[in-house]
């Protein structure tokens, strides 16, 4: 398959969720551009040939192999088999495979990034299509990052993001420990504003009673921050080449940071 994503790896965009409601607002959307394009019912039906050949080229199906001249004439059934089989593989379709027929649609001028970014936008699907032609990628975006504090924060907070989405990438969970406990430090001196070269573990009671955070979720972070102590390589070095923490492990540490951070300036505005 064509490289069509950059700061992506193919694991991360197969756990992306595309609902059935996203995936229908596609399909009408492409449906609404073919039943447009032609003036016939055998422009439409060549123009849903190519799109059935398109997403079956992607998902390693059969090509659509029927073709007409003066001897077969247009067929209502061959139409309305393309509409079933174009269905059920835009159905099957895993989100690695729906993005890359995405691509090539939007290549092909049937889709409109505009209309696809807005609606993973609307959808807080993280990923947004940038570019045109073959400089057209899918890229991650940061859908936690709307609110005035975070995006003052951008050249921190954004950067420590970026850096623990690559150690999961890496399987280095010393690595997203650190950068996790990092995000809360970062967070939490902005909080109380710290101005002293005291460590925010020794300062985490004043975060405490400033923050707008609910108990557990303080608990919460000030195990992180503990942990990233004691680790193997999150915070000390260590000939073991990896800490305790599995990818899933990983993935809901950084979840959960990005979702505090958010809270946590929601609750501050």
């Amino acid at each position: 398959m064509n490289t069509f994503y950059k700061n992506m790896n193919k694991d991360s965009i197969e756990e992306l969720f595309l609902s059935a409601e996203v995936r229908c607002m596609i399909r009408d959307r492409i449906l609404i551009y073919i039943s447009c394009k032609g003036d016939s019912y055998m422009d439409t039906f060549i123009s849903k040939k190519n799109l059935y050949n398109t997403v079956s080229s992607v998902m390693g199906e059969e090509p659509c192999k029927i073709d007409f001249d003066d001897t077969t004439p247009y067929c209502v059934w061959d139409e309305s088999w393309i509409d079933g089989r174009l269905d059920y593989l835009l159905w099957k379709a895993s989100s690695y495979e729906y993005l890359n027929i995405i691509y090539f649609l939007i290549r092909s001028n049937i889709l409109k990034n505009t209309f696809i970014n807005d609606l993973f936008e609307e959808n807080k699907i993280p990923i947004k299509f940038e570019g045109e032609e073959e400089n057209l990628y899918l890229h991650p975006v940061d859908i936690f990052s709307d609110s005035k504090t975070d995006s003052e924060r951008t050249d921190s907070i954004q950067v420590l993001k970026e850096r623990a989405e690559n150690a999961i990438s890496r399987g280095d969970s010393g690595g997203l420990l650190h950068t996790v406990a990092s995000i809360y430090e970062a967070i939490g001196c902005d909080v109380i504003e710290k101005t002293s070269k005291s460590t925010f573990n020794g300062e985490f009671e004043k975060y405490r009673k400033k923050s707008k955070l609910p108990k557990e979720f303080l608990d919460y972070i000030k195990r992180i921050v503990e942990q990233r102590n004691v680790e193997p390589n999150a915070g000390h070095g260590n000939l073991k080449l990896n800490c305790s923490l599995s990818k899933e492990d990983m993935i809901v540490m950084l979840e959960m940071a990005k979702a505090i951070v958010r809270i946590e300036d929601k609750c501050r505005q």
